[in-house]
């Protein structure tokens, strides 16, 4: 067993333990195994590749019982926020199912989605009662943030991944495979880092430097134009949504990001990346071959959809035999991806699949922009920005799935969580701090007590008696002599 084999089970063992005590460790254990699955690592011969691919499960099932025996309660904002998303998602895929089993049209590789699928629901299942509080958010974005660390660092140092066209291909992550969808998952970890970039511990500062820093560069190695476009887009909405003491923190973030860009990055990978972008909205003569191919194959999407409205299984287009009839008639002669997630959902789950998708994202979305409200109205500048770099990372993947078959992804479950995790934490603060605020108020409006003078008390007790006794000799003096 070589040393960084022994380093990763030490930490996996330390993190199953600390598990037992509260269950936000578990999500460590999963993130271990998701950016560094010992069977697609050079290290991972032996031992640890015995197990085989089922890390990922053993990972989930120790996260499920940490959740079980965290006796930690659970605020009731999280509660109400998550059960409108949770049912929706579960409605999605009892949907999926019913297609899968009734209309798929490639049932093997529907069958492979739709497993995934129900894994993703119960990952998020457990994510969702794992997050309790603001330690257990940051545990997670600091598990995402020592993935992408690892990743970099076999990147630049090791020379992993291989090569296609110039792109950065096969990192080994499952479902990962594409340099796009490697590009995709990095895109959305960037802003994420932001969250811990501007916290006050300084470990969190230099692991989100750290993670940002090279994910920046993978995202750039695979010459993404759909990711780069992303990324644009993402600081915009960024810079035009945040507002107050909150936009200074945006623009701080955006400086070091191009200071990232500018001295970490070689010009190769600016020049290709730039090269690919300006043909994506270039006049038709002028875009390249992948640019206008994708724009045919969006298209005989869209008519794969309206012919089969009620989804026909799992990547059906175009890799289906139903799908890959409306790819024959523009000259393609195998199986490939339609290159937008947003059709390739509506194609292998219906319409009716891809409401109840989309509508579970506006939600979160919607607890995410109270929780950042709420942050606003306590006067938190910097909660609020942490709330704008989650809200970023949603809009890094909804700019992306317009060129990568990247909305089925597992990530968009992790947004979901950490969306529903920060919205119910920020309501909870705000309903804690008008409480307060509450009671400090009511203190200030009782009367104060009145100190006790004895010596008042004595000169007043003789001038009572003295009433007394005149009032006594009157109602005598009226009985004898009435008038």
């Amino acid at each position: 067993m070589s040393l960084t084999a022994l380093l990763w089970a030490i930490l996996f063992c330390t993190f199953t333990v600390l598990t037992l005590r509260r269950a936000s460790w578990g999500i460590l254990v999963y993130m271990m195994t998701f950016f560094a699955l010992p069977t697609q690592r050079w290290w991972g011969a032996g031992v640890l590749s015995s197990i085989g691919a089922r890390w990922s499960l053993l990972a989930a099932c120790i996260l499920c019982v940490g959740v079980i025996l965290d006796s930690r309660p659970r605020s009731e904002a999280a509660t109400r926020f998550a059960r409108p998303v949770l049912w929706l998602l579960i409605l999605y895929a009892l949907n999926a199912t019913a297609v899968h089993f009734l209309a798929a049209s490639h049932p093997e590789t529907s069958w492979e989605g739709l497993v995934m699928l129900w894994k993703q629901l119960g990952l998020l299942l457990l994510l969702v009662h794992a997050l309790r509080d603001e330690f257990d958010l940051r545990l997670f974005l600091l598990g995402i943030a020592g993935g992408a660390i690892y990743l970099g660092f076999e990147v630049i140092v090791h020379g992993a991944g291989g090569s296609h066209q110039g792109r950065l291909v096969k990192l080994g992550i499952q479902g990962v495979g594409t340099a796009d969808l490697l590009a995709a998952l990095l895109c959305m970890v960037m802003p994420l880092m932001g969250y811990l970039v501007f916290r006050p511990n300084p470990l969190d500062r230099v692991a989100g430097a750290l993670a940002g820093g090279l994910s920046m560069e993978i995202v750039l190695r695979c010459v993404s134009r759909g990711a780069f476009l992303s990324l644009c887009v993402a600081l915009a909405w960024m810079v035009a949504q945040t507002r107050g003491q909150a936009r200074r923190y945006v623009l701080i973030g955006t400086l070091l990001a191009a200071t990232a860009v500018l001295t970490t990055s070689s010009g190769e990978f600016l020049n290709s990346i730039y090269e690919r972008f300006a043909t994506t909205f270039a006049a038709e003569q002028e875009r390249d071959q992948a640019a206008a191919g994708r724009i045919r194959f969006w298209i005989q999407g869209l008519k794969f959809v309206s012919d089969y409205p009620f989804g026909n299984g799992s990547e059906a287009a175009f890799e289906s035999d139903r799908g890959f009839a409306y790819i024959i008639p523009i000259g393609w002669d195998r199986y490939r991806a339609v290159h937008n997630g947003y059709i390739d959902v509506a194609a292998s789950w219906g319409v009716q699949g891809f409401a109840l998708y989309c509508l579970a994202i506006l939600i979160a979305w919607r607890q995410l922009r109270r929780g950042i409200s709420a942050a606003h109205a306590r006067g938190d500048p910097r909660t609020a920005f942490q709330g704008s770099c989650i809200e970023t990372a949603l809009i890094t993947q909804l700019v992306a799935s317009m060129f990568l078959s990247n909305f089925r992804g597992e990530w968009f479950f992790w947004w979901m969580a950490m969306a529903i995790s920060y919205g119910s934490l920020q309501l909870d603060a705000e309903a804690a701090s008008q409480t307060e605020e509450f009671a400090e108020s009511e203190a200030g409006e009782q009367p104060a007590a009145e100190e006790f003078d004895p010596e008042e008390f004595e000169s007043e007790e003789p001038e009572s008696e003295a009433l007394a006794s005149r009032d006594k000799a009157s109602i005598v003096k009226d009985r004898l002599c009435p008038s």
